[in-house]
């Protein structure tokens, strides 16, 4: 095996980006905060691993294909130089890598990715408006009954993010009926949409799998002891 540490964004991008975007979805944050420093694990001659530890020690981690490879993640751990604090990546990847790490766990945070497939044509719709270049927000009786920010991450790859309606104007479906119109918005223009949710509130996917968007994967947070 090799493990390969890139010293700049550009080595990082070309050697690993394209492996990346084959699960897009999946790779959102990995895509969006690549940087140099970031490093792959390669067995013969093709990546297994891609990773990134940022400056509080938190690594993010990707599998290629989501193959949980036991001796390429005990091969990485035994060459990171830093002292990992937590980790990020798809549920057993974590706790793959949690179980080689070794140390007592802190907490764990799960979350779930899910993407727009096709846009459930029942959602009712009402007025909405882009209010700045990611905001958009939806307009009833001439109030702002909730919001959205959008995330150009990369390409053709858009995010879903802070989805919030002021509590006087809940449960009225008008998150659901700005997401809809929003997501389809981008669909349109060929971009893929997705947005996370913690899987754990019930209610609320239930919302977004009414809408149309389903589930990608669950990616779960280890923090560990300190030691």
């Amino acid at each position: 095996m090799e493990f390969v540490l890139y010293d700049n964004l550009q080595d990082f991008k070309s050697d690993t980006l394209e492996t990346l975007m084959e699960m897009k979805a999946q790779n959102t944050f990995m895509i969006s905060q690549m940087k140099a420093g970031g490093f792959s694990v390669k067995n013969g001659g093709e990546i297994v691993l891609v990773g990134l530890v940022d400056e509080q020690n938190k690594l993010m981690l990707f599998a290629v294909d989501n193959m949980i490879n036991k001796a390429a993640i005990k091969f990485m751990i035994d060459r990171l130089d830093a002292a990992i604090s937590s980790v990020y990546a798809e549920d057993f990847l974590a706790k793959a890598f949690a179980e080689e790490y070794g140390k007592p766990q802190k907490s764990t945070k799960p979350l779930r990715v899910y993407e727009a497939t096709r846009i459930n044509p029942k959602v009712p719709k009402y007025p909405f408006r882009q209010k700045d270049d990611c905001a958009y927000v939806l307009d009833v009786d001439s109030n702002e009954v909730s919001q959205l920010k959008v995330c150009d991450i990369k390409g053709d790859l858009i995010c879903l993010d802070e989805i919030q309606t002021p509590p006087d104007f809940r449960k009225k479906g008008y998150a659901s009926s700005l997401t809809a119109q929003v997501s389809q918005l981008y669909l349109d223009k060929g971009k893929t949409c997705i947005l996370h949710t913690n899987p754990q509130n019930t209610a609320t996917n239930n919302i977004f799998k009414a809408i149309g968007y389903l589930p990608v994967c669950d990616f779960l947070e280890i923090e560990f002891r300190e030691d």
